[in-house]
């Protein structure tokens, strides 16, 4: 294992290092996004306590909302005057009747989008007015837009970069091979000879695989668990990275072997002067 040898390595394993960092903030940034929908409640204001009751147990079957808060109207008024520091007392209030508040907290997942529409379908159901419900939809609406477009630009970038490794493997593959050609040019080989240079290719080919296929997570999962960053990356992404690689090596494979097999009838004809 040859100097050069060694800097191709490093450069394949840093290169995977920093689309794993790419990644990761990726995730950090949905996640914060995502965080922000717990900051969003949807607020159902009713008259009726029971019905309250009844659609307090019949939201919290969605495994998407995380907490269903039920406030009767004497106390969410007199949140609402301390929030405010409103001068109205306490025996004012009880003077009113006021609704009863039913608040929705939602988890920071992207299936709270379509579990915020059903549960605003199943609110309405329930003859509950529009008026009476207090969607945050412009909220909601920005959040889902930062979303999409983080999406689609995280989609572009990973193709980019997949695409760059893929052919940064094949070409480092194609250039070892021609480099030991290089380096036997002229020189006839025997079958060991052939066998220990196909070898000698085939733990090359290994390591350029196992390298950056393994380094990557494994830096990343210590790093987790010291506390250094946040599990946010899942198994599935190094999955892709491992097969951007190993994909760039195969190509590169076969296109040696074909290089090979095409040289076996790569010879030059007898002279015309040749007695054959």
């Amino acid at each position: 294992m040859n100097n050069r040898f060694i800097l191709i390595l490093l450069l394949l394993a840093a290169s995977f290092v920093a689309w794993t960092y790419i990644h990761y903030q990726y995730q950090e940034s949905k996640k914060l996004r995502l965080d922000q929908l717990a900051q969003l409640p949807v607020y159902v204001y009713l008259e009726d306590e029971a019905l309250a009751d009844s659609l307090s147990g019949e939201l919290r079957q969605l495994g998407q909302i995380q907490k269903v808060e039920f406030s009767p109207g004497i106390d969410a008024a007199k949140e609402i005057v301390k929030s405010y520091g409103l001068d109205v007392t306490e025996a004012t209030l009880r003077n009113y009747d006021f609704p009863h508040v039913l608040t929705l907290l939602f988890k920071p997942e992207l299936l709270s989008f379509p579990a915020r529409d059903k549960a605003l379908k199943m609110i309405s159901a329930r003859g509950i007015s529009s008026v009476d419900i207090d969607t945050q939809e412009a909220a909601w609406k920005l959040c889902k837009q930062e979303l999409t477009q983080l999406r689609g630009r995280w989609t572009a970038s990973t193709l980019f970069i997949a695409v760059a490794l893929f052919l940064l493997a094949f070409f480092v593959r194609f250039y070892l091979y021609l480099e030991e050609k290089l380096l036997n040019l002229g020189a006839k080989q025997d079958l060991l000879t052939a066998m220990q240079a196909r070898k000698s290719r085939f733990r090359q080919s290994l390591l350029l695989f196992l390298i950056p296929a393994l380094l990557s997570p494994l830096l990343y999962y210590f790093l987790v668990a010291v506390g250094t960053v946040k599990p946010l990356v899942d198994w599935q992404f190094f999955c892709i990275q491992a097969g951007t690689v190993l994909a760039g090596i195969l190509a590169s494979h076969l296109l040696i072997k074909g290089r090979e097999q095409l040289s076996i009838w790569d010879f030059e004809p007898p002279a015309a002067d040749s007695p054959l």
